[in-house]
């Protein structure tokens, strides 16, 4: 039925996919020499990156505070000698310190978010004419594809006049590139010394109203609370039904280890592996966890799994081709297109091809050609379990992603 890979495997691009947007053909024959260098890569030994995965659970959505710090006081103080008259000098406080969100491409998840997130706070102001230092800036790292949402509450009365606390959101900022920072809080202002009294254009008698200990108290920075929603980003979403081997192949394509086990719901949230070429060429792919029936409408945790599909490039339907636990393959692909599109309309016209896993199982084969014969998108047959075929998913997916970028460019 199939055989493993070996030295000596062509790929037969026309197999793979003939749809015009991904025809990879051009006059100066620039594409079929990309064809014959990922040809003579698929030769070699697909490289693999272990994706790091942290050890903590976890957390794809939290809310929490952030607080910028306190200004420092200002100071009262009196320069004086013998022949002189006294002259304030006394300094200014430091502002308090920032809150800000930055996007880092090495955090997996919110997992090592915390609930409250405090700037530093300024050093009051000294004698001298110094000032005082401003409060440190608190960067709060969080992983590419958060969403950041600012949440503000309200009072609404109900119908027996009592009142309920009700929050509303609104979407402030969407960190999506490593290094994206948005600002949450913003740290208070510095207090005045009495050095100010000093100035030659001062309006004395004005300051003394507002400065009547000839220095004024540092202010207490801005507070919010924010909700961090994170949408995975990934080149490739692997969309399945449980136990349909997603898990499976991840494991196999990129040595990340997602926990895998014969039953549904192995995989509650998004793992991400990582493919590497011997050129370096990378892609990243990720596990969403099983889709069920009424997804969309939230069943199942759908709204939570479906958000993480959102950001990928390509999306790769894995299917049991045999039909194990006596589901239609077929009606399986055609379930999966209409969840995704009834979430979130035009996502199941991404650029797609379907990976029938489970060949080495009896009835796979005639499910493989109704498969091929019933869709354009290219389908193509592996065993996950004994790596039948998974190098050619690898190379499939180079291509796409490369067109991809190709046809981005130029629009």
């Amino acid at each position: 039925m199939m055989t493993m890979m070996n030295e000596d495997l062509e790929l037969d691009w026309e197999d793979i996919g003939d749809h015009e947007d991904w025809t990879l053909d051009n006059e100066d024959g620039e594409a079929s020499n990309s064809r014959r260098k990922l040809e003579e890569h698929v030769k070699q030994k697909v490289r693999v990156h272990r994706a790091k995965h942290s050890k903590r659970r976890f957390v794809d959505r939290i809310r929490v505070k952030a607080t910028g710090g306190h200004g420092g006081n200002g100071c009262a103080s009196f320069f004086s000698e013998s022949t002189m008259r006294k002259r304030p000098n006394g300094g200014h406080g430091g502002a308090g310190g920032d809150v800000v969100i930055e996007a880092n491409d090495k955090i997996p998840n919110l997992g090592n978010a915390i609930h409250h997130y405090k700037g530093g706070a300024g050093t009051n102001g000294m004698p001298n004419d110094s000032a005082g230092k401003r409060g440190k800036h608190l960067y709060v790292k969080v992983p590419c594809g958060t969403l950041i949402k600012r949440v503000e509450r309200y009072e609404r009365e109900l119908e027996n006049g009592e009142f309920e606390v009700v929050d509303s959101m609104k979407i402030v900022a969407d960190l999506d590139k490593s290094g994206a920072t948005f600002l949450a809080a913003k740290g208070g202002k510095p207090g005045l010394g009495n050095r100010i009294l000093a100035g030659k254009t001062t309006n004395f008698g004005r300051l003394r109203k507002h400065m009547p200990e000839n220095k004024t108290v540092g202010q207490p920075g801005t507070s919010q609370y924010y909700e961090l929603e994170l949408k995975t980003i990934a080149d490739v979403g692997l969309v399945g039904y449980p136990n349909a081997g997603k898990s499976t192949l991840l494991s196999v394509l990129s040595h990340a280890t997602p926990e895998i086990a014969p039953y549904p719901f192995t995989t509650l949230h998004p793992y991400v592996g990582i493919v590497e070429f011997p050129d370096t060429f990378r892609l990243s792919v990720a596990d969403i966890p099983g889709l069920i029936d009424g997804a969309h409408r939230n069943v199942g945790l759908g709204h939570d799994f479906l958000r993480h599909i959102e950001r990928t490039k390509i999306l790769m339907y894995v299917l049991d081709t045999a039909g194990s636990e006596g589901r239609d393959p077929l009606e399986d692909f055609c379930h999966l297109q209409r969840e995704l599109e009834l979430y979130a309309p035009g996502i199941s016209s991404r650029p797609s091809l379907i990976v029938a896993n489970k060949m080495d199982e009896d009835g796979a084969e005639d499910n493989f050609h109704r498969l091929h014969q019933s869709t354009d998108l290219a389908v193509l047959p592996i065993s996950a379990l004994h790596k039948v075929d998974v190098d050619t998913i690898a190379c499939t997916l180079r291509w796409m992603i490369e067109s991809y970028s190709k046809l981005t460019k130029s629009t």
